[in-house]
């Protein structure tokens, strides 16, 4: 067993492991004050449920690099216009817009009264789905990245085994907003530590109802017998219907999947890897490859594609846009492996 030391101290958790020390921070929500404050230094309002304090923080105390997640960090990177290529929902159309109208002014204003689902319109124009594809961040820039396409990546066979223990986990919410009833927009952030090295996760996760479903992912790996951190980003993202229509032929009447951010990871993935030109007979008879999975849920570690499971996707197109959705370019729907070396 590795030599590590765990530690508590109100609002903090670590463990001290390999010369590395790993702190998460777990505060209240902002309160009124700090509210004021965050949204002006953003310029637009903040998501319902906002852990401002919150962080998860990684330090190599003889190479002085260090990599952290940070709340506001995040938030920094949600576009403040809506009008950016990098996700700003400005012109999707949601449902229940009266309704977000009634709770939401005088913040949000220019809503019409007659139509359920109208355009929105913002007194102070934002991305109000919160999209975010913030990968965390070295401080001082003591860790540099460098894309590789000739690495083999985070080994996953290897984080998927049981045999190695879990000396220390730690789940850290950073915000997290419902779009009053249309939806959800959540950002959170995993870490495991094994014996041999750390995992961590950062999943946004945002659902608009009849709109759309998106993913950006951060992992993170470093083994403790190399000088090296591993990070992988991948963005997703698909029309509403389409993966609606893949719950209901996996769970027939049981949608509950359409709230669990691992379940639409997963099928994001497996939806990108069908080609545009597949025909929806094609793929028709196909069975849900969750009927194939004989592991338990309770099981499965976040951010860790299950070994020997076969892509089966019920009849969609590749991201087939739902009737009258036109799904919004988005740069964060890339997939990149970077390299940092610590010196």
């Amino acid at each position: 067993m590795a030599q590590h030391q765990l530690w508590s101290d109100g609002q903090d958790r670590g463990i001290e492991i390999a010369g590395w020390s790993i702190q998460a921070h777990k505060a209240p929500i902002l309160n009124a004050a700090q509210t004021d404050k965050a949204t002006a230094e953003l310029d637009f309002p903040l998501p319902e449920i906002c852990f401002g304090n919150n962080s998860l923080t990684l330090r190599h105390k003889a190479s002085r690099s260090s990599y952290v997640f940070d709340t506001m960090s995040a938030l920094h990177a949600v576009d403040p216009t809506g009008e950016h290529p990098t996700g700003g929902l400005l012109g999707v159309k949601v449902a229940h817009a009266n309704e977000w109208q009634s709770t939401r002014d005088p913040v949000l204003s220019g809503w019409g009264t007659t139509q359920e689902a109208q355009t929105l319109k913002i007194a102070k124009k934002f991305d109000w789905s919160y999209t975010t594809a913030y990968p965390g961040h070295s401080p001082d820039d003591s860790l540099s990245w460098q894309v590789r396409k000739d690495h083999n990546g985070i080994p996953m066979e290897r984080l998927a085994s049981q045999t190695e223990p879990i000396l220390f986990f730690e789940e850290v919410c950073l915000f997290e907003d419902e779009l009053h009833d249309c939806g959800t927009s959540r950002l959170d952030v995993r870490i495991r530590v094994m014996p041999f090295g750390f995992f961590v996760l950062s999943r946004f996760f945002l659902r608009i109802d009849r709109v759309l479903f998106r993913i950006f992912d951060t992992r993170l790996f470093h083994d403790f017998a190399t000088n090296e951190i591993i990070r992988e980003t991948r963005g997703r993202q698909a029309a509403y219907d389409t993966v609606l229509a893949q719950a209901k032929a996996e769970r027939k009447d049981d949608l509950s999947a359409l709230n669990d951010p691992v379940w639409v990871a997963h099928t994001l993935g497996l939806l990108d890897r069908i080609p545009s030109s597949t025909s929806t007979s094609a793929v028709s008879s196909t069975a849900s490859y969750l009927a194939q999975n004989t592991r338990q849920a309770s099981t499965v570690v976040p951010g860790v594609c299950l070994p020997n499971r076969t892509p089966q996707i019920v009849a969609h197109r590749k991201n087939q846009p739902s009737e009258s959705i036109k799904l919004p370019t988005w740069n964060g729907d890339v997939t990149q492996l970077e390299i940092a070396q610590m010196s």
